[in-house]
């Protein structure tokens, strides 16, 4: 399995094998994180297009 980042954290090592309750919370919640970053990310980049493509109707409606 690759390494995605790079810290230290004693509590989510690569044991597989019988993960602990507390294991699988932290990883639940580093998943929840990342997904709520990228749909944040997504959003923001949506929102901006569509701020872009707002201002350029106005900009060429005043022009006429």
């Amino acid at each position: 399995m690759d390494k995605i980042f790079n810290f230290a954290i004693q509590d989510l090592d690569y044991d597989f094998s019988s993960p602990s309750f507390d294991q699988l919370r932290k990883g639940n919640l580093l998943r929840i994180y990342i997904k709520e970053l990228v749909v944040n990310e997504i959003t923001k980049n949506i929102s901006i297009e569509k701020q872009l493509e707002n201002a350029k109707s106005n900009f060429y409606k005043e022009k006429i």
